[in-house]
């Protein structure tokens, strides 16, 4: 009988390398992204060995493989983590949730050994005997060519993905290039129209708010084009606080009517290292998908920007941070919420919902992107009918760097 081999972690490109070092293992490996998602396949099918990664959204791996041990105290536990919080960790192993622990990066060669290891416990505790099956040297060519195939079939799509992304960033830069001649012909026009002494002031007001969002868009356009030439990055430490107020103003201009905007901005000179236009895209892509999700019903959007520190073991795992001082910017809406199906996949390339309204489901994987880019991260809270809540981490600096 195959032994079954669970492995759990919130980030995709873990799972990939996983799925690909077993491919070729006599075992029945499995993935998920959450507790949640791995709690509901344990109900249905056993398991030799269960791998969880420390840090996840719902609750952390020790925490996880602790609620598997009462569930099913014979399946090996393993913890696998990136962070050497011993006290913590050695807690878990010494209380019998943990039977080992893996540590990122980890190698190959070593994981394929602690696996064996534990499989082979698992079999001799249930009452099996532990055997190496004598395979004909045919046997062996045929499950050989057949795990190539495998091997050659995920290439072939990750090649493919590889391709369409090319596509995609030549046809952005060639539009981009279009675009910007276009922004210079608007800028231009609302320059000259601002010098017109006879519009009434509001008027004025108006024009030049029109001409600061035609910069942010040359600045747009700017950083597609730096970013299809491999451009270096720009970022350099700008103010939050006041940046998102800016950004609020904008969008206020543009928010529907049966949308209340409110704003608690909580910090003035602390500062991150971001590209300004960065900050931009972070804002208006979460601000869109809250007025998205009120879709034209009476609805409130909250927008906050707090201080916080991270310094507690449980608020790092909790958070998938390293302990610092930390901005987190909260916007959050009493929209219709997501679905926990929909919840595993939001940060996906492509994934939308909106197909129908022309979503491109890229969106929030470009906002995850840049703000784990910057060491930040995002934790995402949501109940069906009642709303949802993005609250973006990003490290804060010290006062005295530029």
């Amino acid at each position: 009988m195959q032994n079954n081999i669970l492995f759990i972690d919130d980030d995709s490109a873990v799972l990939d390398a996983l799925e690909w070092s077993f491919a070729d293992e006599p075992y029945g490996c499995l993935t998920c992204k959450s507790a949640g998602e791995a709690l509901s396949l344990l109900n249905e099918m056993d398991f030799a060995v269960v791998v969880s990664d420390q840090r996840m959204p719902e609750m952390s791996g020790i925490d996880f493989l602790e609620k598997i041990k009462r569930q099913r105290p014979e399946t090996i536990r393993i913890l696998m983590t990136a962070y050497q919080e011993m006290n913590i960790i050695l807690n878990a192993v010494n209380k019998g949730n943990v039977h080992n622990i893996i540590f990122k990066p980890w190698d190959d060669a070593e994981l394929k050994r602690i696996i064996q290891t534990a499989v082979d416990d698992y079999t001799l505790r249930n009452g099996g005997g532990v055997c190496r099956q004598v395979v004909s040297e045919a046997d062996q060519l045929i499950e050989l060519n057949q795990n190539l195939e495998k091997k050659n079939q995920y290439l072939m799509e990750r090649l493919q993905q590889a391709q369409k992304m090319e596509a995609l960033g030549n046809l952005a830069s060639g539009i981009a290039h279009d675009f910007n001649n276009i922004l210079f012909t608007i800028n231009g026009i609302l320059k000259l129209a601002m010098f017109d002494k006879s519009l009434q002031t509001e008027m004025h007001a108006h024009l030049g708010l029109a001409l600061e969002a035609s910069d942010r868009a040359t600045d747009l356009v700017s950083q597609i084009l730096s970013f299809s030439s491999a451009g270096k990055s720009s970022d350099k430490p700008v103010k939050l606080g006041p940046l998102v107020q800016k950004v609020l103003k904008f969008i206020k201009v543009a928010l529907p009517p049966s949308i209340e905007l409110y704003q608690d901005i909580s910090v003035d000179s602390e500062k991150t290292t971001l590209e300004a236009t960065k900050v931009y895209q972070i804002l208006i892509n979460l601000c869109s998908n809250a007025f998205d999700a009120i879709k034209g019903k009476k609805g409130i959007v909250q927008v906050s920007l707090t201080r916080t520190l991270i310094d507690q073991p449980g608020q790092a795992e909790q958070v998938k941070l390293l302990p610092g001082d930390y901005f987190c910017l909260t916007v959050s809406d009493n929209g219709n919420g997501i679905d926990q199906a929909n919840m595993q996949q939001i940060f996906d390339p492509y994934f939308t919902t909106k197909r129908k309204n022309g979503g491109t489901g890229l969106g929030l994987a470009l906002t995850n992107q840049i703000v784990q880019d910057h060491g930040g991260h995002i934790i995402v809270t949501s109940e069906v009918s009642k709303g949802s809540s993005f609250a973006v981490f990003l490290p804060l600096i010290e006062q005295n760097q530029d």
